[in-house]
């Protein structure tokens, strides 16, 4: 495949347009009906989340008094682009940059594009004058200062573990003690900063996947709002396929290895074996991931925000423990310990 060819099919196609918001609806369906199951609700429809799309889409934008259009575009381009481009960069089995471009991923890069729609939230926030928008702004701002301290520290301690920043790193065998806790630890780390990352906006007064009393989107409607709903799906399928890619797959190499061999006797081709078992792998993860953030959200109960102690102190609790703690363990496997 040429590189021009590899680039559209990669950016239209997979994993880009078509494959992405296909996951990131499936995603959003499966988080939706796991947390509606632990709050005794009902199951949600399946096309009940693109219906809601498709309305606000049909519904004229309105601009908040006081903010410039231009600060609104802004963050709605954000909010749908950085998750988009972190899922079209991921080196997903099957990515065709990966093979044209020899893309292998960079953990860097995926970490500051998933920070891009949480900024984009913030940002519009802080830019409408009502004081309730800026205060749900400042909520949002300190759990998102209060999460990158684990996701920084949990990028270092993987990439320093396996040596690498890329995404594509399979090891030859299973990963000896202290790299693999290392790396078990800071995907733990991570996944503690899922409910920030991937968190979701209501749609409208009494939505379930309403999180607080007030959003710092509550003065944007129409196709702003669905924008910005449409970008948190996207952002849930990226930071879960993320998950799996970094801190997984690693973990898994014997698994992934006895899989490769059946499919490779299976369909008689070692290279598409080895893509059918990680593909696998990965839908199984990212579903795992999808529901394990719908029980998050099913079992918490939220919270009145002035009853609620500053989201920084929970933050630089358990979570900063456990990205220091794989730092550690990164630090022992590269002597050697």
């Amino acid at each position: 495949m040429s590189v021009i060819l590899g680039f559209i099919v990669a950016v239209f196609i997979y994993p880009g347009l078509l494959v992405a918001f296909g996951a990131a609806w499936a995603l959003g369906w499966v988080r939706a009906a796991t947390r509606g199951a632990l709050r005794g609700a009902l199951t949600p429809a399946p096309l009940g989340e693109l219906r809601g799309w498709r309305t606000l889409f049909g519904r004229e934008s309105v601009t908040p008094l006081g903010v410039q259009p231009i600060a609104v575009a802004l963050a709605t381009l954000l909010a749908l682009l950085c998750p988009l481009l972190a899922l079209i960069l991921l080196p997903v089995p099957g990515n065709p940059l990966a093979g044209s471009l020899g893309l292998t991923g960079d953990l860097a890069a995926e970490g500051a594009l998933l920070l891009g729609l949480p900024l984009a939230r913030v940002f519009l926030g802080w830019a409408t004058p009502s004081p309730f928008t800026r205060i749900a702004a400042d909520r949002d701002a300190r759990l998102l200062a209060g999460a990158i301290l684990p996701l920084v520290f949990a990028f270092t301690a993987s990439a320093e573990a396996l040596e690498t920043l890329g995404l594509t790193f399979l090891p030859a065998r299973q990963l000896s003690f202290y790299p693999g806790l290392a790396v078990a630890l800071a995907g733990v780390a991570f996944a503690c900063a899922l409910p920030v990352l991937a968190r979701l906006t209501p749609l409208h007064e009494g939505d379930p996947d309403a999180e607080t009393l007030g959003s710092e989107l509550s003065e944007i409607s129409g196709r702003d709002l669905a924008a910005f709903r449409v970008g948190e799906a996207l952002q849930l399928a990226a930071c879960a396929a993320l998950l799996t890619l970094a801190f997984v797959l690693p973990l898994l190499t014997g698994m992934i290895a006895n899989l490769t061999t059946s499919f490779t006797h299976l369909f008689k081709s070692a290279n598409l074996g080895a893509g059918v078992a990680q593909a696998l792998v990965l839908l199984v993860g990212v579903l795992l991931v999808a529901a394990g953030l719908g029980v998050w959200e099913g079992i918490y109960t939220p919270r009145r925000a002035s009853g609620e102690r500053p989201p920084l102190t929970w933050w630089f609790g358990i979570p900063l423990l456990l990205g220091m703690a794989a730092l550690v363990a990164a630090a022992w496997a590269t002597r050697g310990g």
